[in-house]
Order: structure tokens, then sequence, then C-alpha cells
């Protein structure tokens, strides 16, 4: 599985491809969450559409669960947007996140998952005004 991060319009966008592997899915974590303080974002839309496979319900439990940590030892309050359909993507990862500190939903398109994406900065701007 190869990830490329980009920023598009105020997002960090992280395009997965490849066969599901859970050691490198953790590198990428790593990795985008490093990116998203980088580049001054909490905006973070991974698209697993082209993934190929899924992860063992244990490893998509080590997955939400690495995240989220990696995230708090930043102090980085994340809103991430994850894109795919069953069997590749399910939402047990993300609930998993979700419940250590994560904000973190999935969609079945990247339209959705950018208007959701889109609701968290209208709200910062709102607030910084």
């Amino acid at each position: 599985m190869d990830f490329i991060i980009e920023s598009r319009n105020g997002l960090l966008w992280v395009t997965a491809i490849g066969q599901a592997s859970l050691n490198k899915a953790v590198v990428a974590i790593n990795s985008l969450v490093d990116a998203a303080i980088e580049r001054e974002t909490n905006l973070i839309l991974v698209d697993c559409s082209a993934v190929i496979g899924a992860l063992s319900v244990l490893d998509q439990y080590h997955l939400g669960s690495v995240g989220a940590e990696n995230a708090q030892q930043k102090s980085k309050a994340l809103k991430v947007a994850v894109v795919g359909t069953p069997p590749v993507i399910d939402e047990f990862a993300a609930l998993v996140a979700s419940n250590r500190g994560i904000t973190a939903k999935v969609f079945r398109d990247t339209t959705d998952a950018v208007a959701w994406l889109r609701l968290f900065a209208r709200g910062a701007s709102r607030q910084l005004g």
C-alpha cells in the first residue's frame, strides 16, 4: 500500500493505493499527523477508494488506537474523513479513533467527506471573526 499526501484547498488529502497493510498504514498515520502539523491544518481526508483487501478487526482497532495516540502526543485535534466502502473500509477504526479523541467519520465518496470537513473550517472561521 502506498500513500500520496498533498494539500488541497486547506485540507490534507491522503490517497491510499494498493493492498491493505497494517504496517504501512501505521507509518502513513504517523506521516500524516506530522504533515498536518507542518501544513497547519487539522482537516484530513483519507481516500481509500483504491485500496484492495481489508484489515482484520484487530488490525483496525490497532490502527485507530495508534492514530489517536500519535495525534494526542503531538496535541493535534484532528478531524478525519475516511473515504471507502466495505469490506475495505468500515467504521470500526474510525470509531476506535473517535473514542480516543479524534473526530473521525467514514464516507462513500469524497464530495460528502469534503463537505463534512468544511463544516469544521467554517466553524473555526466564525470563532475567529
